[in-house]
Order: C-alpha cells, then sequence, then structure tokens
C-alpha cells in the first residue's frame, strides 16, 4: 500500500504538465487586455523566447498562459485563430475591427492545437 502510494504521486508529478515560462509574464501579459496598458509591448521579446514552444498546445492550454482572446476568428475550414494585440491601437477606444496595432495570431488546427503563430498589423485576414 505504500509502494502504490508512493508510485503513484511519482506518477502524478511526472505527468503534470506546468504551462508557465520563466521569462515570461503571462499574468502581467493577461492584465494588459487589447494591449491597452503598453505592458504587452514590453514584452513582446519575451514572447518571441517562447512563441515556437506555444505551438502544439491546446486551446485551453493557449488561454492559461496568455489569457482570453482579443478576437476570435473561425475560417472556413474550421480553423480558429486567437488575436491578441500587442501594442496599442484604436481598438483601446472601442475601434476592435479596424485597427492596425500589431498583434500575434494563434492558429489553431482541426484538432484544436497550436499549428502557427504569426505576427500582423491589425486582425489577420
Amino acid at each position: 500500500m505504500k509502494y502504490g502510494l508512493l508510485l503513484g504521486l511519482v506518477l502524478l508529478c511526472a505527468c503534470s504538465d506546468s504551462k508557465t515560462f520563466v521569462n515570461f509574464d503571462h499574468q502581467l501579459w493577461q492584465q494588459d487586455k487589447m494591449a491597452c496598458q503598453g505592458i504587452r509591448s514590453k514584452l513582446a521579446v519575451d514572447f518571441e523566447n517562447i512563441r515556437r514552444e506555444l505551438l502544439g498546445y491546446s486551446q485551453q492550454d493557449i488561454i492559461d498562459v496568455l489569457g482570453k482572446p482579443d478576437i476570435q476568428l473561425l475560417s472556413e475550414r474550421t480553423q480558429k485563430f486567437y488575436v491578441y494585440f500587442i501594442e496599442t491601437g484604436s481598438q483601446c477606444k472601442g475601434d476592435t475591427g479596424n485597427s492596425k496595432a500589431k498583434t500575434v495570431s494563434v492558429r489553431f488546427n482541426a484538432m484544436g492545437l497550436a499549428s502557427e503563430i504569426i505576427y500582423a498589423q491589425g486582425k489577420p485576414l
């Protein structure tokens, strides 16, 4: 019984997957909704350092790291995009659809996994 409990604890610890990064303050990123406080632009270099590591993450994992997206888009091929503004712009005055502020878009495949993370000016097409 004692060994079974120990084995279970070891397996639980080995299987837990922390979605935090040492050099990226995800809490600050999440606090800066629509990038209107200018915090995300200061975290841009740190974000770039983890960007490729986010590939393969599920939609919920991305939300755990980056927070709820500023914009969600659906393509005709059942692909979903999460868009996050990374600089201030007209979205801070309620003009989200026409903002030309820099964004980062996470594209999810049909399996719901992040397959591409790209930068754009404004909302991706």
